[in-house]
């Protein structure tokens, strides 16, 4: 977590606020704060205690003239405090920045507008006809109706931290759970505004549906999925980061496996990594949008490793051009011209990479359904099974994550888990001030099915930029290494020993023979690789002292011509490996007689 000592003049010359992240089409704008600009809370500050060196709040709160107004993570000594009168911010932050003895960090309670830079509205309204909603081209990209033969999210709680939601569209009226609004501070979490133009920006209420949209998508994806509506941002779009920070928190208490924040900051903020931080390591999955300023600066949340940051494509899998992106970017999703739920009972089309990162929310929905997956591994399914779109996006090579994702690859490619028994999902309807974490349950994982080996991997993920794979069998070891774009999507790779050679009238084949095979995020096979890899074989000690070493052959099985075809190999002696460069995957094994040929049938199916 990054320390906000000596950085807060910096943190004064940039405008940092809370914001919905908005469509295509209207333009984000970074607004440059001065002296007059309402950027964080006008009489606040957060610290953290430094625990470590006995720090008490109130040893801070005597020296420093500040009074407690609440506690944000009280086990890592997080509070929000009123300033004393006539100070301002900034002045207290700097008085109390230098006191490591009390404090790890000091920082404003963050606030601001919706950069908005336009006279119209960011959606377009499509009436209350359901059929665009059901009919789009998104569930279709990523290969939805497949996933929903398999899981529909059901147990699974999201929690969507937005503008609210209308609790009575009669699309998500069934999956909401009752829900909270930091913003009223009161029990209706519903997406509305108040008629005026806080923000002073031109546009009267403009977040208003932000919220509602945002959930439909996750309903889209997940259906069975129960949608927690946390509002923390009002009808212009605004909040703060210790709402933002209360909320996280409490949507951890209320079981939420998943945490979609459709929503940015310009600045990092030390409270919000903190919460993030906490929440990860209780189990929940929390996605971020990347933003819309169509460059590669990093937005917080998305911008933390804890957090699954998702930019936007089109229809074509290119970026859209408002969609941001960066080394910093872990993955992208539909974001254009995207059609959801909104209010009054409706639906309307809008694009940007708040409507990305929902369809991210709801594929984390339907993994964690299985046993035996912890955050980690539904984020690494979700990278890991993205399809490639490089050659899509030339002047952004992996600079749109692992590339766009694909649902049902996601829950196929490293094979299908068990499902999770997962009781109705409920939640109360009070906040609660310490939230008290949801284990996650577990189970012992089903193997992957590719065992015939006495030590069976399952299997690697291969991208473009290569990868290795090792596996031993009962006497020999096999070794594949593929150089960058020896395939140019990410693919399965599986390397399993055909013990069935073994039989006394193959006994030409030395230890076993091994199946290397592929197959692409659609379960297609692959056969050819686009570059040669290294593939070596490893005999046994054994094995290699009771062998004539110029007989010996590499051979891969020629499945046309049902015959071993002898491959050119190098021979180590010393370390008793044989060595094939090719572009071909098969069976491969080592003969004892380069002389010998075996004919067989259907040989490593």
């Amino acid at each position: 977590m990054n320390s906000t000592t000596s950085r807060f003049r910096d943190y004064f010359m940039i405008f940092v606020s809370i914001l919905v992240v908005l469509a295509a089409w209207f333009p984000f704008i970074p607004l440059q704060a001065d002296d007059d600009d309402d950027d964080f809370v006008a009489d606040q500050v957060v610290v953290k205690l430094n625990l470590a060196q006995g720090a008490t709040i109130e040893q801070l709160n005597t020296k420093y003239g500040t009074t407690t107004i609440s506690v944000v993570l009280q086990s890592a000594g997080i509070y929000l405090l009123q300033i004393p009168a006539g100070s301002t911010p900034q002045e207290v932050v700097e008085n109390i920045e230098e006191d490591t003895a009390l404090v790890v960090y000091v920082e404003p309670n963050y606030i601001g507008d919706l950069p908005v830079g336009g006279s119209h509205t960011t959606w377009a309204w499509g009436g209350q006809d359901p059929s665009p909603f059901a009919n789009q081209y998104a569930p279709d990209l990523i290969n939805l109706p497949e996933a929903h033969t398999i899981t529909r999210g059901d147990g699974v709680i999201v929690a969507v931290l937005d503008t609210g939601i209308q609790m009575d569209h009669p699309v998500l009226a069934d999956v909401l759970l009752p829900g909270y609004d930091y913003i009223d501070d009161d029990n209706d979490a519903t997406d509305v505004g108040n008629g005026i133009d806080d923000d002073g920006d031109g546009i009267i209420d403009e977040g208003v549906g932000h919220g509602t949209h945002v959930a439909g998508i996750i309903h889209m994806v997940a259906p069975e999925a129960s949608i927690l509506p946390l509002r923390v941002l009002d009808g212009d779009g605004r909040g703060n980061v210790f709402i933002l920070a209360e909320a996280i928190q409490y949507a951890v208490a209320q079981g939420a496996r998943v945490i979609n924040l459709s929503l940015g900051l310009r600045t990092d903020s030390n409270l919000l990594a903190d919460v993030i931080d906490d929440a990860e390591d209780d189990g929940v999955v929390i996605v971020g949008a990347a933003g819309n300023a169509g460059q590669s600066n990093i937005i917080y949340p998305a911008g933390y490793d804890d957090v699954i940051a998702v930019a936007a494509v089109d229809v074509n899998d290119v970026r859209a051009d408002f969609s941001n992106y960066g080394g910093w970017v872990d993955i992208a999703a539909p974001g254009v011209q995207i059609t959801s739920t909104f209010p009054t009972s409706g639906y309307a089309s809008w694009s940007g990479t708040s409507m990305a990162a929902p369809f991210v929310a709801g594929q984390a929905a339907l993994l964690a359904t299985f046993a035996g997956l912890d955050e980690d591994d539904i984020e690494d399914r979700i990278r890991e099974s993205a399809r490639r779109i490089n050659t899509q996006n030339p002047n952004y090579v992996d600079k749109l994550g692992k590339g766009r994702i694909d649902v049902y690859a996601s829950m196929t490619v490293f094979g299908t888990p068990p499902p999770m028994s997962t009781p109705t999902a409920t939640a109360t309807q009070q906040a609660t001030a310490t939230p008290t974490s949801t284990p996650t349950p577990t189970s012992t994982p089903a193997a992957t099915p590719t065992p015939i080996a006495t030590v069976a991997p399952d299997g690697t993920l291969v991208s473009p930029e290569g990868g290795a794979l090792s596996a031993i069998g009962s006497s020999t070891e096999f070794n594949l290494s593929l150089p960058a774009d020896a395939v140019t999507e990410t693919v399965r790779v599986f390397v399993e020993p055909v013990a069935k050679l073994n039989a006394a009238n193959m006994s030409p084949v030395v230890g076993e023979a091994w199946h290397v095979r592929a197959v692409n995020m659609g379960g297609l096979p692959l056969s050819q690789l686009a570059k040669s890899a290294e593939m070596t074989i490893v005999l046994s000690p054994s094995q290699f002292t009771a062998l004539n070493t110029g007989d010996l052959a590499f051979s891969r099985w020629d499945e046309t011509n049902q015959r071993w075809a002898i491959l050119p190999f190098t021979l180590d002696t010393v370390n008793r490996r044989l060595t094939v460069v090719g572009d071909q995957l098969g069976v491969f094994a080592v003969l004892a007689d380069m002389t010998e040929r075996i004919f067989l049938t259907n040989v490593g199916r």
